[in-house]
């Protein structure tokens, strides 16, 4: 059994090679810096894997490409080091909107809606 956010489901053996696979991609270096091997090493916890391997139908290549673009993301914006105050003015016009969530350490989950004119972090 497997706790995946608030459920916990059993892997069949199927699904358990899967992981494997895709545990072993994430082992790779491959086309990443020292800071973001780094930092998917700190971010694909267990829950964070099967998250990513429910939402690509359990294909680990999909899975590694999609953590991988969420990774130079979250590197991109600096995210770990986002704080409520730097975006006031963005939540008062609602272009940034404080969800109910949390994330897996229990920082609130902000979304930001982007424009299509917004392609650099610093201009949001």
């Amino acid at each position: 059994e497997v706790p995946c956010g608030r459920s916990h489901f059993t892997l069949d053996e199927k699904q358990k090679g899967i992981l494997e696979e895709f545990k072993k991609y994430l082992s790779s270096k491959e086309d990443l810096t020292d800071e973001q091997y780094s930092a998917l090493q700190q971010y694909a916890d267990h829950k964070c894997m099967i998250r990513y391997l429910r939402a690509n139908g359990w294909h680990a290549t999909k899975a590694n490409t999609s953590i991988r673009k969420t990774l130079k993301w979250r590197l991109d914006w600096n995210v770990d080091s986002l704080k409520l105050i730097d975006y006031k003015q963005h939540i008062a016009t609602g272009k940034v909107v404080i969800t109910r969530a949390h994330d897996h350490v229990g920082r609130p989950v902000m979304i930001v809606r982007q424009t299509q004119d917004t392609a650099n972090p610093d201009h949001l």
